[in-house]
């Protein structure tokens, strides 16, 4: 954790750190995991300090109670994890992110956590419905504002999440950064349902830039989450059961690629 005045930089520190430690395949250090995870885990306590200074302010100002206030990340992250760290993964932690709104006179959702699944392209037209104002037609999302309002709410019936691998096979760890999108070897598109995850890798178009779905895809993976009370990160995604539930993941597969296919415009 290095600090310039009162804020944390740990972010760049924190890479260099892991990409000292290249072998994948050995667990790293106690000592060093513990260190990189006390820095992460510093730089989230910042964090949270400044959205309580934020709506200390607004309190302040008057705008509390006509203010909405959202709070989300762009990425997962992973701190060891399944031996995994950073967010280049399709797994959970990398793919899964906080998302917390704070809504005047909606009492009811006062520290309230949801299981109801959600995208963050559904921020937009949410927020937009939560402030009474309609959402352009062109935006990408579903509006999440009936979950504020109903626990039973059910907006949709699974997540979509992506993320590409480069090299000549997927165990190779290569995360194609610095790769140009032409060049990407492999795209893994991952679908997280109220029990399942279900990921599927794509030999990727690169002409096209798209999932090449005619071809037989490289890997399928399916992990149960039943249980799955996030009390223990390494509990879950541990063991691939595709293999088990061929009927399952036959569902799954064609959802998740109907899905793919709506994403591209139709070809000539």
């Amino acid at each position: 954790m290095v600090l310039v005045g009162n804020v944390p930089c740990s972010h760049v520190s924190f890479l260099q750190d892991v990409k000292q430690h290249r072998d994948y395949l050995t667990p790293m250090e106690d000592d060093e995991a513990r260190r990189l995870r006390r820095g992460y885990y510093a730089a989230i306590s910042f964090t949270d300090s400044l959205v309580g200074e934020l709506m200390d302010e607004l309190k302040k100002l008057g705008l509390a109670d006509n203010t909405i206030v959202s709070f989300h990340a762009d990425h997962g992250w992973q701190l060891g994890e399944h031996n995994m760290w950073c967010k280049m993964s399709n797994f959970e932690l990398g793919v899964r992110v906080p998302w917390m709104v704070h809504v005047p006179g909606v009492e009811r959702c006062s520290g309230v956590h949801t299981s109801a699944l959600a995208e963050l392209v559904d921020v937009y037209p949410t927020l937009a419905e939560l402030a009474g104002l309609p959402a352009p037609d062109n935006v990408d999302g579903k509006s999440q504002a009936p979950v504020f309002k109903s626990d039973s709410a059910v907006v949709k019936n699974a997540s979509i999440s992506q993320f590409p691998k480069c090299g000549k096979n997927l165990t190779n760890m290569d995360t194609c950064i610095r790769t140009d999108k032409h060049s990407i070897d492999y795209m893994g598109y991952s679908m997280r349902t109220d029990q399942y995850r279900y990921t599927e890798w794509f030999h990727w178009d690169g002409p096209k830039l798209r999932a090449n779905l005619t071809a037989d895809s490289v890997a399928k993976e399916l992990y149960d989450h039943h249980g799955d009370t996030e009390a223990d990160f390494n509990a879950f995604e541990n063991e691939n059961i595709a293999g088990q539930q061929e009927e399952l993941v036959e569902q799954l597969s064609g959802q998740l690629k109907q899905f793919i296919e709506s994403q591209y415009p139709a070809e000539q």
